[in-house]
């Protein structure tokens, strides 16, 4: 049917407002529908934001990068605790996508006035609402604008929050860097809280009244319906809810060089997510340009949409001769049946990539008559909103999604390395140079984030640093676990800040045998050649698998000196994957280390499949002891008696009360005696072990009178249990009466520590924020000796009397 002498009404539709009209529309603003002023539903916004959290999109995943990044063991369903309640970190982001509208406090509507971008306008400044009815009532910034505020523009009393994206790149520095636990996790609640939000602006440029200035105040629009398609049933409508679902799993991303590059505003909006929104190639003239996926998402929505007061005027594209308009009388007609009963007869323009880019109705029972002279409507209705969101959705995914990637983009690691030397090293492993303020800071164990060192300096993409070293701090929570903060230039965004946790750990704890290692031979071989430990992988929900593994023992050879010395132990196999605590025998033969050492630490990397990563490492820390003597001295060649010290003859002259004396001590046990098969155990002091014939670590056949011997030395935990097991015998040319059993003896020990400590606690330190602590193990002279006081026996005679005491005891 070709239907004729139709006339369509091409009026602007443009108002003019008294001020009576105005002070109307300022109450009308606070009293109608809660649909004012809104883009997508914050319903929506929410479920485009859950979906986000929960997938790998483009290349990342939040989960993976809370987990690998910044040590959130559940990921994205970590708890954070912000300021008034906890919930998991991805549900911070959906509240986010609903805040941005309805902020949990008064006035409400206020931010949704800034959501709005016109790419076509003259300026930045002129391109967000203009107001109801373009008079500038209620009239807001561009989103690209609100999206880039200063620090603390939106903090007054009506805008509520400081949620730009400058603020959240603070919060962001703030959660990484704040001494306060507390306060750590409430300013992550605020980055996940924020991010939400500034998604929340992206996804907005998706709705074509939102990028054409229409305020669209209470009519049933585009939003309305894409809320009801994703609350649709699949069991009631399954045709109408895969839009949605469909739209979800196949985003649309903006190409990766739009948003490498400097933001089309310059300094009026210079960070570079202002391309998601808009990229200024879009100029009115070239909509073909905005089909590609290398411009601004407001560039796309504008050009190829209607908003419903914007239908082929305001704006030149959707143009009529790009579209089959002139032609529509011989177009199909479609009738609908409204929920009241009307039936409207109607045509669908096509154009622009839809069929239904728009509609003309009319009703079908007012037409008859009328000599074919009626002004047509032009409508959207669920046919047109259907091919619009099939097309709008992908990229109100695929874009926010790409703005949560831009801000956590900043990949930088914290490794420990062996080569060219021991020690830690920083690596850039985004594609952008990064120059400014590296930090490392550690928990200390009140839960403070002390930091440790720092450094301004440029890293180049895909670059690592130089090697340096970090000793652990004595008030460490978890030795080895650091925290590497990152604030400046990164690629074209000043004002950056990337984070990285170290919480690919392993953890060192001693062998079955207990002790570390052990030198027998002292004289000939003073030298470490092994070391025994249990690794385990501390970080349980990455498997470490298919790697090797090697220790390195860092020390000094003197406490003041500045640098450390190392020595490495071979690489072996391993496989970690069972979470179990695995013992390893390190050989250090070709390297190994002297037995005369300060400032001793054992660390120990792995390098292999961590996870789904492989090439990865992980690394852990132990301060062991110093190299620890345990030696043995037979004092018996001597007595004291009554305060005061007497050799052999003359304490048996004393002890003699035979008459005439016979030179056999009578009364008391002052002769000298041979110690023979002196046994020596060390064990914890969770699981104390006694030394005997069969339970030893090592044994001296025989000790004479005054004879003193270096047993072993050790490298242990700093406190132990040690037990010695021997056999007493007579010594030769003395007549001995006394009877002497097999005995066994424990005792608390105490390892060598000399080294420097450093320390952020404020007993000790002071005002200072941390400071050194220097240890000396102090060994006590015995005779000509030089004993180490927390591992060794001195055999004696008992004093007489028995609560008789001399010097040197």
């Amino acid at each position: 049917m070709r239907t004729q002498g139709i006339f369509i009404n091409k009026a602007d539709g443009r108002h003019e407002m008294n001020k009576g009209l105005m002070l109307f529309l300022i109450f009308l603003f606070f009293s109608i529908s809660p649909k004012l002023g809104f883009a997508l539903e914050v319903e929506t916004h929410e479920a485009i934001n859950d979906y986000i959290t929960k997938n790998r999109l483009s290349g990342f995943s939040i989960n993976e990068y809370l987990n690998k990044n910044l040590g959130f063991i559940h990921g994205r369903d970590e708890m954070i605790k912000g300021q008034n309640n906890a919930q998991e970190a991805y549900k911070w982001i959906i509240n986010g996508g609903r805040y941005e509208d309805k902020p949990p406090y008064f006035v409400p509507y206020v931010r949704s006035a800034n959501h709005f971008h016109n790419p076509l306008a003259p300026s930045l400044n002129k391109a967000g609402f203009t107001g109801i009815w373009g008079a500038h009532v209620l009239s807001g910034d561009s989103a690209v604008l609100w999206a880039q505020k200063n620090k603390g523009v939106q903090c007054s009393f009506f805008r509520m929050g400081c949620f730009s994206w400058y603020d959240v790149r603070d919060y962001y520095y703030s959660a990484l860097t704040s001494k306060n636990k507390d306060e750590r996790n409430a300013y992550f609640a605020e980055i996940f809280r924020g991010i939400g939000q500034l998604m929340h602006l992206v996804q907005d440029m998706s709705v074509p009244e939102h990028t054409r200035n229409e305020g669209h105040y209470t009519s049933y629009m585009y939003e309305n319906w894409v809320l009801e398609t994703q609350n649709t049933s699949p069991l009631i409508d399954p045709k109408r809810r895969v839009i949605f679902d469909t739209a979800l799993a196949n985003p649309l991303f903006i190409d990766t060089p739009s948003l490498s590059q400097p933001s089309a505003f310059g300094a009026a909006a210079p960070i570079p997510i202002a391309n998601l929104f808009d990229t200024d190639r879009y100029k009115g003239s070239n909509p073909s340009d905005t089909l590609s996926n290398n411009v601004g998402l407001s560039e796309y929505t504008n050009a190829n949409f209607f908003s419903k007061d914007t239908i082929f005027k305001n704006f030149v594209h959707p143009m009529r001769e790009n579209t089959n308009y002139s032609s529509f009388g011989l177009l199909p007609i479609t009738t609908v049946t409204t929920v009241n009963g009307v039936q409207l007869n109607t045509f669908y323009i096509e154009g622009y990539g839809k069929k239904h880019l728009a509609g003309l109705k009319y009703f079908a029972q007012e037409i008859e008559g009328m000599n074919g002279r009626y002004n047509l409507k032009f409508i959207l209705d669920d046919r047109c909103y259907a091919d619009y969101a099939t097309q709008l959705l992908p990229r109100a995914v695929g874009y926010s999604a790409g703005l949560l990637n831009y801000f956590f983009r900043g990949d930088i690691r914290l490794e420990y390395t062996t080569s060219p030397n021991p020690g830690y090293v920083i690596v850039n492993k985004t594609d952008e140079d990064m120059s400014g303020l590296f930090q490392i800071l550690y928990d200390n164990n009140k839960d403070q984030r002390v930091k440790y060192m720092d450094g301004n300096f440029t890293l180049g993409k895909q670059a690592r640093g130089d090697v340096f070293d970090i000793t652990a701090p004595a008030d460490a929570k978890e030795p080895g676990k650091y925290i590497l903060a990152f604030k400046g230039n990164m690629g074209n965004e000043k004002g950056a800040v990337a984070g990285y946790v170290t919480s690919r750990l392993l953890e060192i704890t001693p062998p079955d045998q207990f002790i570390y290692s052990m030198i027998n031979d002292i004289g000939n071989d003073p030298y470490f050649r092994s070391i025994r430990a249990k690794v385990k992988n501390a970080s349980p929900s990455e498997q470490m698998k298919n790697g090797t593994i090697q220790a390195v023992a860092k020390y000094k050879s003197d406490t003041y000196d500045a640098n450390f010395i190392y020595s490495m132990s071979d690489p072996q196999a391993i496989d970690l994957s069972s979470n179990a605590a695995v013992e390893v025998a390190f050989n250090f033969d070709n390297d190994p280390i002297p037995v005369d050492v300060t400032d001793l630490y054992l660390e120990v990397i792995f390098k292999g499949t961590i996870g789904n990563e492989a090439n990865a490492t992980a690394s852990g820390v132990k301060d062991i002891s110093e190299p620890t003597p345990i030696d043995v001295f037979n004092d018996t060649e001597k007595s004291c008696i009554s305060g005061s010290w007497y050799s052999t003859a003359d304490a048996i002259d004393l002890m003699d009360t035979s008459s005439p004396k016979d030179h056999i001590a009578d009364t008391w046990d002052v002769n000298p005696h041979i110690v023979k098969n002196i046994y020596v155990k060390i064990s914890s002091m969770a699981n104390p072990q006694k030394a005997s014939p069969a339970v030893y670590n090592a044994v001296v056949p025989s000790l004479n009178p005054g004879e003193f011997h270096r047993v072993i030395y050790i490298l242990t935990d700093e406190y132990y249990k040690y037990s010695f097991y021997s056999t007493w015998s007579p010594s030769p040319g003395h007549f001995d009466r006394w009877l002497h059993g097999d005995k066994e003896h424990s005792y608390n020990g105490t390892a060598v520590k000399n080294q420097t400590d450093y320390s952020s606690d404020p007993v000790v330190c002071g005002r200072d924020p941390w400071c050194y602590i220097y240890h000396y193990s102090a060994y006590y002279s015995l005779g000509n000796y030089q004993m180490w006081w927390g591992g060794g026996v001195v055999y004696i005679n008992q004093p007489y009397p028995a609560d008789s005491t001399c010097k040197g005891y």
